[in-house]
């Protein structure tokens, strides 16, 4: 690859590990509504996950599609593979959403313009939109907001092939 083509995502990660810089510490995350777990509780979180959670009070899944992957991923990596929770939790949910977010909309603006699309996608992740709701914690409003540029482009990618198509109506 050539040198002119990597220097724009050099620059890119520098101003995302710039932007992004707390979460690249692995220091313990407690951010509002995201879920702090003791290593206690984590020992008793179970996959498939239940219908009723006692680390939550008794209170009932609003998400289970969250909820299913936070149970797969602290089932594997907390307690088979023994990695520390503040390691899962960032690694899993904010770096992944950033990452997440950054090549979903990296994809959106190449489906529909070519150039900036680098820059586009720099934009759409670093918003201050998303960096309140990322660190606020608020898990599903995050990695929905970081796939909804996949989710759109390939809707568009199903219109337009839907239009190609020859349809004989008579």
């Amino acid at each position: 690859m050539p040198m002119k083509k990597i220097i724009p995502w050099i620059v890119c990660s520098i101003f995302v590990v710039f932007v992004f810089h707390p979460f690249f510490s692995f220091k313990e995350i407690t951010a509002g509504d995201f879920p702090y777990f003791y290593q206690e509780q984590l020992k008793e979180i179970s996959f498939p996950p239940s219908s009723w959670i006692n680390q939550r009070l008794g209170i009932p899944i609003i998400s289970p599609w969250i909820d299913t992957y936070a149970s797969g991923v602290i089932g594997i990596f907390v307690n088979i593979l023994h990695v520390p929770w503040n390691v899962v939790q960032i690694i899993f949910f904010f770096l992944f959403a950033v990452i997440l977010s950054l090549f979903s909309s990296y994809y959106l603006f190449q489906t529909l313009w070519k150039k900036g699309s680098l820059f586009s996608s720099l934009i759409y992740t670093c918003n201050t939109y998303f960096l309140l709701v990322l660190g606020g914690g608020q898990a599903g409003i995050f990695l929905a907001y970081s796939i909804a540029p996949l989710a759109f482009a390939s809707f568009i990618k199903l219109v337009n092939y839907l239009i190609s198509l020859p349809f004989n109506f008579k």
